[in-house]
C-alpha cells in the first residue's frame, strides 16, 4: 500500500531498497523479507556511509593495536561510570525508575540505552530487543511525556553487510511503530556529519509513516547546513496542526571540512541563529525542543517563548549535570525533559560528557575515584582512549555559558 514519500506500508521507502535481506517481523522475530526492488535514484549518501570494508583495509597496523589496547580500559571505566550520577544505571528497570520519579516533578524524560558503532547483527539484534522491552515496561509503569532516544549506528548502519541501511531502517521501523502503539516517542539522534543525510532520510520517512508528533530528529549548530535543514522541515509541517521540530544542539563531535563550524563563537552564533528561524519562521501550535545547558541559549530561548505564546518551549538537559539549573527551571514553570542514559557500555557517553564540560571531569574525580589513581587521570588521557575507542575525535569546547549570562537568566527566571 503506497502512502507518502514513497513509503509502502509493508516495505522500506523506496529510497531506501536495497535487495534482500534479515530484519524483525511484527511479534519481533527474525526473518527474510523478499526482495525489494531497487531505486531509481542513487541513497543520497552511498559514497560516504557504505565504507566499512574500505576502512578496514586502510587502517593502520598501530591503529588496529591502539584500538584493541583501549577495550580492556573502557571495560574498567564502563563499571566506574556505572554508579555515576549522570547514567540512570546498567538496566531498563533503574532507567524506568528515574522516569517515573521525574514524572512525580511534573517532568519528562528522554531515555537513551548506550552503546552505538556496532559491527555485527548479533549486537544490533540485542539492541532492538533491549529497546522493545523498554518501551513496553516504560507504557506498563504509566511513564507518561516519554521519548526514546536511538542513534543510527546502534541499529546497523556499521555492519559489514550490503544490506545494512535496509536493515537499520526495518529495526527503527519496528520502534516506531511500537512507540505509535504504546504512546511513545522516538527521536533519531544525530551522529557525525557523514551520517546527516542519511539520518535525515529516515527521520521523514518514519514521521510521515508514524506521525510527527511520535519521531523527532536532531540538528546541530556545528553543521553549517542546519539552519537550511530547519527551514525545510518548517516547510514541511505547515499541514500540520502540532508540529515538533528537531532537538536543537550544539553539537558534540569534531566536524571538519567546509560545511563545518569550528570556532566555539561562530557555532553559538550559529546556534543563536537555530534558536530564532524556529521560533520567528515556525508556524503556530509549533512544539521548538532545546538541549543545552547554555545559560545564554537558554535565556534567548526563553525571551523568543515569550514574544511567540503560541509556540511550546522545551528545555532539555542531561542527568546529573547542573541539576539546580534544571531546578530553577522547573520552579520557574518551565517545560523541563531530563535526557536519561542506561546501560552497561557507558564510557564513550561520559567521556562525551566531559569534553563538554570541564565541571563533569572534576565531578567524576570526586565521586567515587580511588585516591591512589586520581594524579595519574587525566583529560587528555582519557580522550585519547576515547579516540582510539571510537574512531572519533571530540569538540571539547565548554556548553557553559559565562557568569554574565548565569546572572541575567537568574534574574529573568527571578520574574517569572
Amino acid at each position: 500500500m503506497m502512502r507518502v514519500n514513497g513509503i509502502r506500508r509493508h516495505g522500506v521507502p523506496r529510497n531506501l531498497q536495497r535487495g534482500l535481506f534479515l530484519a524483525y517481523g511484527p511479534d519481533g522475530t527474525r526473518k527474510q523479507m523478499e526482495p525489494l526492488r531497487k531505486t531509481e535514484r542513487a541513497f543520497p549518501i552511498k559514497s560516504t556511509i557504505e565504507k566499512p570494508e574500505k576502512q578496514e583495509e586502510t587502517a593502520s597496523f598501530l591503529k588496529k593495536i591502539a584500538k584493541h589496547a583501549a577495550i580492556p580500559l573502557v571495560l574498567a571505566a564502563n563499571q566506574f561510570f556505572l554508579h555515576s550520577p549522570w547514567v540512570a544505571g546498567g538496566s531498563a528497570e533503574k532507567a524506568a525508575r528515574r522516569v517515573l520519579e521525574l514524572n512525580r516533578k511534573k517532568m519528562h524524560a528522554i531515555v537513551c540505552y548506550l552503546g552505538e558503532h556496532l559491527t555485527s547483527r548479533e549486537e544490533v539484534e540485542g539492541m532492538v530487543r533491549e529497546y522493545l522491552r523498554l518501551i513496553d515496561l516504560l507504557a506498563n509503569r504509566g511513564a507518561y511525556g516519554t521519548t526514546i532516544a536511538v542513534r543510527p549506528s546502534s541499529f546497523g548502519t556499521e555492519i559489514p553487510d550490503s544490506d545494512r541501511l535496509e536493515f537499520c531502517w526495518r529495526n527503527l521501523d519496528l520502534l516506531a511503530a511500537r512507540c505509535k502503539e504504546r504512546g511513545i516517542r522516538i527521536c533519531i539522534d544525530m551522529e557525525s556529519s557523514e551520517f546527516a543525510d542519511y539520518t535525515l532520510e529516515l527521520y521523514r520517512n518514519l514521521r510521515d509513516e508514524h506521525g510527527w508528533s511520535r519521531v523527532g530528529t536532531v540538528l546541530q549548530a556545528n553543521l553549517r547546513r542546519s539552519a537550511e535543514d530547519l527551514r525545510a522541515i518548517i516547510q514541511d509541517s505547515q499541514a500540520e496542526e502540532h508540529p515538533v521540530l528537531p532537538r536543537l544542539v550544539r553539537g558534540i563531535y569534531r566536524e571538519k571540512g567546509p560545511g563545518a563550524i569550528e570556532e566555539y563563537d561562530a557555532i553559538h552564533a550559529n546556534f543563536s541563529e537555530l534558536i530564532r528561524i524556529a521560533f520567528e519562521e515556525s508556524k503556530q501550535g509549533t512544539h521548538i525542543i532545546l538541549a543545552t545547558h547554555h545559560e545564554g541559549r537558554i535565556l534567548e530561548a526563553l525571551k523568543l517563548a515569550k514574544a511567540h505564546p503560541d509556540k511550546i518551549l522545551e528545555i532539555q538537559m542531561l542527568k546529573g549535570i547542573k541539576p539546580e539549573l534544571q531546578e530553577k527551571l522547573r520552579k520557574a514553570g518551565v517545560y523541563v525533559t531530563e535526557y536519561v542514559p542506561y546501560g552497561p557500555n557507558c564510557f564513550p557517553y561520559c567521556v562525551r560528557r566531559m569534553g563538554e564540560s570541564p565541571d563533569f571531569f572534576r565531578m567524576t574525580l570526586e565521586t567515587g575515584m580511588p585516591k591512589f589513581l586520581k594524579p595519574f587521570i587525566k583529560p587528555k588521557w582519557i580522550m585519547k582512549v576515547y579516540s582510539w575507542y571510537t574512531e572519533h575525535e571530540l569538540n571539547t569546547s565548554s556548553s557553559k555559558g559565562s557568569e554574565k549570562d548565569a546572572r541575567e537568566l537568574d534574574a529573568y527566571l527571578s520574574l517569572k
